[in-house]
C-alpha cells in the first residue's frame, strides 16, 4: 500500500477570484433553489386562512416568464366576504345573509390546469350552484364575485411579489458570501467548498 499526502492551499470567501466566488454563488443559489417555496407555503397558508380564505395547497413558478406568478384554490369565506357586502352596500344579500342565517362562499377554481400557468389569472371565483337563491340575489352575488375575485388577485400578486423579492435576495451574491462567512467555509482555489 502506498499512502501520498497532498497539500491543498484554502482561501477564505473574500480570499477567493471572483471567477470562484461567483461559482460558489452560482452553486450556492443551484442548491437552495430545489426547496426555496417550502418554508413559504405554510406561512402563506396560515396569512390566508386567517384572512377567511381556506386553501391547503399555494401553487407558484418564478421568476423569469411570462407564465409565473402565484395562485390557490379553496374557499372564500363568509369572514372574508361579509366586509365587501357592507363596503359595497349590496343590500339583499346583506338581508339574505342575516335573515337566512346562510353561511356565504365563494369557490376558487382553476381555470385552465393545461396551460400550466399558476398565476393570478388562472383561477377565477365561483358562486356555488347549490345557492338556492333569487334572480336579484344572483346578480348581487355575481357583482360580489367580480369585486371579490379582484381582491383575490391583488392579494396573489402581493404574495407573489413577497415571495419574488425574498428570493432575489437569497440568490443574491451577497447572500451567498454572507452564508459563507456564517458557516465558516473553507474554499479551494476554484471556489469548491472544502470538505
Amino acid at each position: 500500500m502506498k499512502m501520498v499526502m497532498k497539500q491543498v492551499n484554502l482561501y477564505r470567501f473574500e480570499e477567493l477570484s471572483k471567477e470562484a466566488q461567483e461559482k460558489f454563488q452560482q452553486t450556492f443559489s443551484n442548491d437552495f433553489n430545489q426547496d426555496f417555496s417550502d418554508c413559504y407555503e405554510p406561512e402563506f397558508i396560515s396569512r390566508l386562512q386567517d384572512m377567511g380564505i381556506n386553501t391547503d395547497k399555494i401553487f407558484y413558478s418564478g421568476f423569469c416568464s411570462q407564465g409565473d406568478g402565484l395562485s390557490f384554490l379553496g374557499t372564500i369565506t363568509e369572514e372574508f366576504i361579509l366586509p365587501f357586502i357592507e363596503k359595497y352596500h349590496f343590500k339583499k344579500l346583506s338581508e339574505y345573509v342575516q335573515k337566512e342565517h346562510e353561511k356565504l362562499s365563494l369557490e376558487i377554481k382553476a381555470k385552465n390546469i393545461r396551460n400550466f400557468y399558476v398565476h393570478e389569472n388562472s383561477v377565477y371565483c365561483d358562486v356555488p350552484e347549490d345557492l338556492p337563491i333569487s334572480n336579484d340575489l344572483c346578480k348581487e352575488l355575481s357583482e360580489l364575485s367580480d369585486i371579490v375575485n379582484e381582491e383575490r388577485m391583488r392579494i396573489c400578486r402581493t404574495l407573489y411579489q413577497e415571495l419574488s423579492l425574498d428570493y432575489d435576495r437569497t440568490m443574491s451574491y451577497e447572500n451567498a458570501q454572507e452564508n459563507a462567512e456564517l458557516n465558516d467555509y473553507w474554499f479551494t482555489e476554484n471556489g469548491e467548498v472544502a470538505e
